[in-house]
């Protein structure tokens, strides 16, 4: 179903950011509508690292701290976007 969506929104220049780099495993299962998107939470993609899953980006560098609020701001503000993207 995301994959389908993916598919029929996706603009040029449109990014992904997977809050657990776990997340990307579905982008795996069908990664097609994927391909074009910049994964924003990847160092090197899987062919420049020369393995399966590429290098993830640090995901928590010391000055955000630990308390989960980066996170949260971060996944609020997808959300938000996501609900202007749809009325546009």
């Amino acid at each position: 179903m995301a994959a389908a969506i993916m598919a029929a929104h996706e603009r040029r220049g449109d990014a992904v950011l997977y809050l657990s780099s776990n997340k990307r495993a579905f982008s795996m299962a069908y990664p097609a509508p994927y391909q074009q998107l910049r994964d924003l939470a990847l160092a090197k993609s899987p062919l420049a690292a020369a393995n399966l899953i590429g290098t993830q980006v640090p995901t928590r560098p010391p000055y955000l701290g630990g308390s989960g609020k980066f996170d949260q701001a971060i996944a609020d503000f997808a959300e938000v976007y996501a609900d202007q993207n749809e009325r546009d």
